[in-house]
């Protein structure tokens, strides 16, 4: 009886040693699990404290930076003396919907029937809709008659030159963020350049492209931290909209909706970075690289950027024509808008005409890392 009490007593400190453990676990477990809600909802706080934005629940959204690329608008036939002005009044439509000046709208509406059947021909639907548009009075908000920009880059376009440095530091510039094989060829850079021990990214002269595709270098090179917010019209609602790379996932809003979504694996392995800037970077190029100024994954060397902190919705007409229209400002991870302002190099340097200064310091800086 007295080894049957004792095997008793033993096995209930086992299991007494077990619930501790598993409670203790429980407790880093939820403790790791509330940090992650805490981050979570401080971002969701971030994104719906403005009370002023509206959300309908109802409403089926698309997020807001997959509109970067190049879609159709409506393929109204060509041969039909009324498509024209269908077409005419689908621009109009956008505008009314998705222009981000909404102060600027005040007399849209005499827009209308400003052309009803005067627009026979595609020369004449042109010239309506640019009238139409530069009365908004916004630099980027247009028409462009250019046959070349309604298709997609060459699938052999070449927009990543990289190689080898001295002191062993790897050299990338990404030409602008237009073409689908960008990612890719960055990986492919990130890779072949993998054993050096720093990169410079230069972005010079980057007049930038699609959001998403300089969202997804972010995610290559960032293991965690804001990318940008955007604040704009979407379906004639305002909202906003924050991008942030997490961990192991995307943290993104689609209109009123959380929604966590695959990311690209990181690849920078922790190296210094120096990111190249000067006049011409642009856009996209500039979210780039104010994300990772703003996120410490690099520095930046050169000029101050151009200052376009708008980001345009794009579609091509039947007749070869693109029509961009400015539907949101853009923030970077700091809360600043550089729009018309420009972002500010860490390290100011001027080149001169025959001596590359600012790769030059670059090679300095990150030697001495």
């Amino acid at each position: 009886m007295l080894l049957k009490a004792n095997y008793l007593i033993f096995l209930k400190k086992i299991l007494l040693a077990f619930w501790l453990f598993c409670l203790y676990n429980a407790q880093n477990t939820y403790a790791q699990d509330y940090q992650i809600d805490l981050s979570v909802q401080n971002t969701f706080n971030k994104i719906f404290s403005a009370y002023d934005f509206k959300f309908d629940k109802l409403a089926k959204y698309r997020s807001m930076f997959k509109y970067s690329g190049l879609t159709p608008l409506n393929n109204y036939p060509l041969s039909k003396q009324d498509s024209y002005e269908k077409e005419f009044d689908e621009v109009w439509k956008l505008v009314q919907n998705d222009f981000l000046y909404q102060d600027r709208l005040s007399n849209w509406q005499k827009w209308k029937q400003r052309f009803h059947n005067q627009l026979t021909t595609t020369e004449a639907e042109k010239k309506a809709i640019k009238e139409m548009l530069s009365s908004l009075k916004d630099e980027y908000t247009s028409i462009r008659d250019d046959f070349k920009v309604s298709f997609e880059p060459a699938k052999n376009e070449n927009c990543v030159i990289f190689y080898k440095l001295k002191n062993n530091i790897g050299y990338i510039k990404i030409t602008d963020f237009s073409s689908p094989n960008l990612i890719t060829q960055f990986v492919n850079a990130i890779e072949k350049l993998k054993k050096t021990s720093a990169y410079i990214i230069d972005l010079r002269n980057n007049p930038g492209g699609s959001v998403d595709i300089a969202f997804k270098v972010f995610n290559i090179l960032a293991r965690q931290g804001e990318f940008v917010e955007m604040v704009g019209y979407l379906n004639g609602i305002k909202q906003k909209e924050i991008l942030t790379v997490l961990p192991d996932k995307i943290l993104s809003v689609d209109g009123d909706n959380l929604e966590y979504l695959k990311r690209l694996p990181c690849l920078n392995y922790n190296k210094p970075i120096a990111i190249l800037i000067n006049r011409d970077t642009m856009s996209a190029a500039e979210m780039l690289a104010g994300a990772c100024k703003y996120n410490n994954i690099a520095t930046l060397i050169g000029q101050r950027t151009f200052g376009k902190g708008v980001v345009q919705r794009v579609w091509n007409l039947n007749n070869h024509c693109v029509v961009r229209i400015t539907s949101e400002n853009y923030f970077l991870p700091n809360g600043a808008s550089i729009n018309g302002k420009g972002l500010y190099p860490d390290y100011c340097i001027e080149n001169t005409p025959k001596v590359d200064n600012q790769l030059n310091y670059a090679l300095s800086f990150l030697s001495k890392k």
